[in-house]
């Protein structure tokens, strides 16, 4: 029973961190939906200074990295670092909200597009891995060995692990759960961690943002630590009673001699 409650206990870490980082993206999404309606509302698609003053407010007060304001037939607004990069208007995949991806520099950030209801005007912002390294650094709830972190569709570390300089960041992750992960599925299994460790991994998949894995981890050894005091306990309290039932087996036979 305890070492179920402790499997359960990771996958609930995982789902967790998932919904935080959906929110989250979720929220900027919105706004960036907001600011293309007040583009319309408050700058004719001309003129470029207007255009230029909203996007620069984005960028600094939303945390993102560049922004990319593009209306059909007209040369598009950019602005930030490297926003010449960012790609022109694309349709996102059913129900995605963000795209993860690697730079050339095999740097980590995400990519948010909306378009206007008329489909007239696209907007792209890139933000860095602030937002997302805040949600998986926090490892409340799993322990001293613990540890969450994002993965890429194909199992590279998105935000820093607790171990660095193991199987992930130069190749990806190896192993069946996060295999069974990328495939789709989400759960909770005892195997063999990134770093060669007995460990509780608890799983989501995040289809919402292109593909790729939430992982919860924490060492078997001490999840399942109450497991083996109970054992203890359980077996301390079983020789006590047993050596009271010899004492008294003793006895009664004394009495009966």
């Amino acid at each position: 029973i305890v070492e179920n409650a402790a499997i359960r206990e990771v996958g609930v870490t995982a789902t967790v961190r998932k919904e935080i980082l959906i929110g989250v993206l979720t929220q900027q999404r919105d706004r960036a939906n907001a600011l293309l309606k007040t583009a319309d509302i408050g700058c004719s698609n001309n003129e470029t200074w207007c255009l230029r003053k909203l996007l620069l407010d984005f960028v600094a007060t939303e945390s993102v990295t560049a922004a990319r304001l593009a209306y059909r037939g007209r040369t598009p607004v950019i602005v930030g670092k490297d926003a010449s990069s960012l790609p022109p208007g694309q349709p996102s995949s059913a129900g995605e909200i963000a795209h993860f991806e690697f730079d050339r520099k095999g740097k980590p950030s995400y990519r948010i597009q909306v378009m206007s209801q008329d489909g007239n005007a696209t907007l792209t912002i890139r933000g860095d891995m602030q937002l997302a390294n805040q949600i998986f650094l926090d490892r409340y709830g799993l322990g001293m060995s613990g540890e969450t972190f994002l993965t890429d569709n194909r199992g590279f570390f998105l935000t820093p692990p607790k171990y660095p300089g193991q199987t992930g960041e130069s190749r990806p992750i190896g192993g069946k759960p996060i295999q069974f992960c990328l495939d789709g599925m989400d759960g909770e299994v005892p195997g063999e961690g990134y770093r060669g460790v007995a460990v509780i991994h608890g799983f989501r998949s995040v289809p919402e943002i292109g593909g790729g894995c939430i992982m919860a981890l924490i060492d078997q050894s001490e999840a399942f630590a109450p497991t083996k005091r109970i054992a203890r306990e359980v077996a301390e309290v079983s020789g006590i009673l047993a050596m009271i039932a010899i004492g008294c087996s003793l006895i009664n036979r004394k009495s009966v001699v």
